[in-house]
């Protein structure tokens, strides 16, 4: 336990010095040259990729766009964060409602219907027949069944 904990610790630590390095948590206008860095390596592979795809690969969002679509999608995610915080309330007391319900159903006596929908098996004898091999007897509501069963 403690050395997976120090495992992922030494990962995230790792991650977050070579993302220092590289220049992602810099000033923005080094953020924005590794995007440019990153781009201008990734377009080679993608034009080759392109040409054995049968559909149209879109071009990478301009640095612009990107800044858009950025903030775009984090205040959609701030959005539905408060969202669920403020329908958490109603969240919990549906959850307790259904495990009130499962806990008050399994303080009630099976109902006939129920209770005819049950086999009951135990085992009665098991015989080595083979190396191997064994014959078990089952008796599940009255009736007597043998299963051969060879182990592996």
């Amino acid at each position: 336990m403690v050395v997976g904990f120090l495992i992922r610790t030494g990962v995230v630590i790792g991650a977050v010095y070579y993302t220092k390095k590289t220049g992602v948590w810099g000033s923005p206008e080094e953020t924005e040259q590794l995007y440019n860095d990153i781009k201008d390596q990734l377009r080679p592979q993608v034009n080759r990729l392109e040409r054995h795809l049968p559909f149209e690969v879109p071009s990478l969002p301009r640095t612009g766009e990107f800044r858009f679509l950025a903030k775009h999608y984090y205040n959609e995610g701030v959005k539905n964060t408060f969202h669920f915080i403020e329908m958490l309330p109603c969240y919990t007391g549906q959850l307790m409602k259904k495990a009130k319900d499962t806990f008050e159903n399994f303080t009630e006596p099976p109902t006939s219907h129920e209770l005819n929908e049950r086999l009951i098996c135990y085992i009665e004898d098991v015989y080595v027949l083979e190396k191997g091999t064994f014959l078990i007897c089952l008796f599940c509501d009255s009736k007597r069944l043998q299963l051969n069963k060879d182990l592996p």
